[in-house]
């Protein structure tokens, strides 16, 4: 982000495969390369990042399957966010908003209904096809000056920019030159992305895989759109997927709001800028992993059998750190697309959900824990029988019902 190689060492995570890379059984022989996961803080700028990257190419081209509108509640998300970025701007009537790195186009829908024109960019195909079949124009490019300037002299300016993927971007100043010569002059650029505070006192440590290159903090966003003529003018700390951070960034001559500098401060009391907090989530993951290798290993020796809810990149991350590969004998997903596929690197077999009514284990380890709620009122029967969830984070857990009551807060409530 500043240029600087002033970087220290303060995260160091079990290398994984790439965490998308979900594989049909005829490429069970083919060796899946193991990447190092190690978070640098900038002692110049303050922005924690992964100092190993992984080609673009193979991340979101290759090895991208996920589709955001498959997500629990992403595309209420994306409305209710579609609504305030135009609230905020008050576009003209028939203006343009953009999406980078569009997935599947769900935010672009959010816009098209607020009677927009709109025009995503996306490097998969695959993900894309989705929105192509909405009748949603998406370039299957990765987002450049070039593209921009193209993009500009056909469609016209920009009045909004969105880059929900922002932590994934390597070149933050091409990024920021690329929104810069597509946005119109009296346009905004929005992102979303992890918060670094969040991730620090949530103990949010499965959101940390190769994708997400950045890790974010206002402190040295504010001095990125600075550095490119550009003002951070909203910032929103939200509890959407646990913790994440909103941006609207404007050309200069727009003053910020008052919250751009609180959130400044409390990062600062919080001293989220500082290698020392980083100390506790190394403490948090080796405690986690102790307890939950005791409790599994355990139910195993009782002769239980143990199934695992979730096929998603994150899961990549908690399965390789947490190392319970060899106690869980297949996963199950709600997303039809990873049925049949195999987990990255330990090759754990995906099912349909219904194969826990078929197999029944015993236990069933909920590795997309936020949504635990949804999952298990989902799954009641599966209770009935007699099974047991068990949550890994925020701390462990073994239970029947749901127990978040719609937050992160209530973590006790236990059988």
């Amino acid at each position: 982000m500043c240029g600087s190689v002033n970087m220290e060492e303060v995260l160091q995570l079990s290398p994984t495969p790439i965490g998308d890379a979900y594989i049909p059984k005829d490429k069970l022989r083919q060796f899946q390369q193991l990447y190092p996961v190690e978070v640098c803080l900038c002692t110049d700028c303050s922005l924690s990042q992964l100092i190993y990257v992984v080609s673009p190419e193979l991340l979101f081209v290759e090895h991208s399957i996920h589709e955001m509108s498959v997500s629990v509640g992403l595309t209420e998300h994306f409305t209710a966010y579609a609504a305030e970025v135009v609230d905020f701007i008050k576009p003209p009537a028939d203006a343009l908003a953009v999406d980078i790195n569009c997935n599947d186009a769900t935010m672009l829908g959010a816009f098209r209904n607020l009677k927009m024109r709109v025009l995503g960019t996306e490097p998969s195909t695959v993900v894309s096809q989705k929105g192509k079949e909405n009748a949603i124009e998406i370039l299957n490019e990765f987002f450049s000056v070039e593209l921009a300037k193209k993009i500009k002299i056909e469609k016209g300016a920009a009045t909004i920019v969105v880059c929900n993927k922002f932590a994934n971007f390597d070149n933050l100043d091409g990024l920021m030159d690329s929104v810069k010569t597509l946005l119109s002059p009296d346009g905004v650029f929005v992102f979303e992305a992890v918060y670094v505070s969040d991730l620090l006192e949530k103990n949010l440590f499965e959101l940390i895989y190769h994708e997400h290159l950045n890790y974010f903090s206002v402190k040295p966003l504010k001095q990125l759109f600075k550095k490119h003529g550009m003002e951070l003018v909203r910032a929103q700390r939200l509890p959407f997927k646990s913790g994440t951070i909103r941006g609207f960034v404007k050309f200069k001559g727009t003053p910020p709001e008052p919250c751009v500098d609180e959130m400044i401060q409390q990062e600062e009391k919080d001293q989220i800028h500082s290698p020392v907090v980083y100390e506790k989530l190394r403490e948090m993951i080796k405690h986690i992993k102790t307890q939950l290798l005791q409790l599994l290993w355990g139910l195993k020796a009782e002769g239980k059998t143990i199934a695992a809810y979730g096929a998603s990149v994150t899961s990549t991350t908690l399965i390789y750190n947490l190392e319970f590969a060899g106690i869980v004998d297949y996963i199950v997903d709600d997303n039809p697309k990873r049925h049949g596929l195999y987990s990255p690197g330990h090759h754990i077999p995906v099912y349909a959900p219904a194969v826990i009514y078929e197999k029944k284990p015993d236990y069933v380890v909920i590795l997309a824990w936020r949504y635990a709620d949804t999952i298990m009122k989902h799954n009641t029967q599966f209770t009935q029988m007699g099974g047991r969830f068990i949550l890994p984070l925020p701390e462990i857990v073994v239970t029947t019902t749901p127990i978040f009551a719609g937050g992160l807060n209530r973590t006790k409530t236990v059988e």
